[in-house]
């Protein structure tokens, strides 16, 4: 984190920047206050600033898959980016909020809609649409239309359509 503080001395005219090199590799709030300390300051209201600075850490990403091993690969290259993932297997959707919630985004990869309930794919939903998470789907015969994601909540929130139709004669 790079902590940049404006600071005017004496002279109206003249900004002095103060540069401060703060390592936060923890995730969470934290909590900053900058206070300037003069000899002579009739105004000492104004000699605070604060400010709040949310650290989110590594991404941690949730794939979805029918077979999770087969996404071995996609798991190690990601984690050599500095991304970590967790792995299920195509029915591992979390069935609350706050579980999915922990997850930056949700990767669909080769997963039907069938192996999903009404619920988690409302939930789904709202994890993209309320609280800015993300959503992807890997390519396969068992995503967007072809997958039965046609019309259903998940697919209000892709940014592609999953109308599937087959070539008119």
């Amino acid at each position: 984190l790079f902590l940049g503080v404006n600071v005017r001395l004496g002279d109206p005219d003249r900004d002095q920047t103060v540069d401060l090199d703060v390592p936060m590799d923890t995730p969470g709030s934290s909590h900053w206050t900058a206070e300037l300390v003069a000899q002579q300051d009739h105004f000492t209201m104004n000699n605070q600033a604060r400010c709040t600075v949310a650290v989110s850490g590594k991404p941690h990403l949730l794939v979805l898959h029918q077979t999770a091993r087969r996404m071995n690969f996609f798991v190690k290259a990601m984690a050599e980016q500095g991304l970590e993932i967790e792995v299920r297997g195509r029915q591992g959707m979390p069935d609350d909020l706050a579980s999915l919630l922990t997850f930056d985004a949700v990767i669909l990869a080769d997963v039907p809609a069938t192996d999903m309930t009404a619920p988690q794919m409302e939930r789904l939903k709202r994890y993209v649409a309320d609280f800015g998470g993300g959503l992807a789907m890997f390519g396969s015969d068992s995503i967007l239309g072809l997958g039965g994601y046609y019309g259903t909540p998940v697919d209000e929130v892709l940014p592609l359509s999953s109308r599937y139709e087959k070539e008119k004669e």
